[in-house]
C-alpha cells in the first residue's frame, strides 16, 4: 500500500524501513503534516504520522479528496487528529498503545515509603510541547510561561520529549506502525484502532 510518511526523523528511518520490508511503498517525508502540505499525500492510500503531525478537520478533508482511508499513527497519543471527523470521512485511525514498558522512565514516579512524599515525578508528553522540541531554539526567546516557570526552579531537569529513543522503542514503533498498515490493506482489525467520537 502506498503510504506518505509525514514527519519522519534520522532516527527512525532505518527501524521503520526493516519493518516494512518491501511490503508497501512508503514516501517518508521530513515535513510535517498540516493543511497546507496534505497535498503530499496524492496518489497515496494511507499516511502515517507523529506528534507534530496536524491531522485537523481541514487537513482531513483535503485528504480524503485525495484518496486517504488510512492514518497509521507512529505514537500513542491522538489528540493531534480531529477523530470525529476522520469517522466522518471513513477514514479508519490507528495507533502504538504501548511500544517498551521500560523505555518511558519519565512515567515513573518514585515515593518515598518513608514519608509517603512523591521523591521524583517525571513526564513524557507536555500537551503544549508542539514546536518546542526536536527543533534548535537556542538563539530564539522562550514564549512559553510554563516551560519558562519551571526551567526557574533548581529541582527540575526538562528534556525534550525523547523517553522513546531507544533501539527497543523505535523497533516497537516501526513494528506496530507496519503491522497496523497490513491489517488495513487485509481489511482485518488490528486492535489498535482508535474508535471514531
Amino acid at each position: 500500500m502506498k503510504t506518505t510518511v509525514f514527519s519522519t526523523h534520522k532516527f527512525e528511518d532505518h527501524h521503520l524501513i526493516s519493518a516494512n520490508n518491501g511490503k508497501h511503498k512508503l514516501n517518508l517525508l521530513k515535513v510535517r503534516l498540516t493543511e497546507n502540505t496534505a497535498s503530499l499525500a496524492e496518489g497515496s492510500e494511507a499516511i502515517s504520522l507523529f506528534t507534530s503531525d496536524e491531522a485537523s478537520a481541514k487537513a482531513l478533508k483535503k485528504l480524503s479528496v485525495l484518496g486517504i482511508k488510512f492514518i497509521a499513527l507512529r505514537t500513542a497519543g491522538y489528540n493531534n487528529v480531529a477523530t470525529e471527523k476522520a469517522g466522518e470521512l471513513g477514514i479508519k485511525v490507528s495507533r502504538v498503545p504501548d511500544y517498551s514498558p521500560f523505555a518511558l522512565a519519565e512515567h515513573t514516579i518514585l515515593v518515598d515509603t518513608k514519608t509517603g512524599k512523591i521523591g521524583y515525578f517525571g513526564m513524557d508528553v507536555y500537551e503544549e510541547e508542539e514546536g518546542l522540541f526536536f527543533e534548535d531554539h537556542s538563539d530564539e526567546i522562550l514564549q512559553d510561561d510554563v516551560i519558562a516557570r519551571l526551567m526557574t526552579f533548581n529541582n527540575v531537569l526538562i528534556t525534550s520529549h525523547q523517553a522513546f529513543l531507544t533501539d527497543t522503542a523505535l523497533t516497537n514503533i516501526a513494528d506496530t506502525t507496519i503491522y497496523n498498515l497490513d491489517c488495513f490493506e487485509k481489511q482485518i482489525d488490528s486492535g489498535n484502532e482508535i474508535a471514531s467520537n
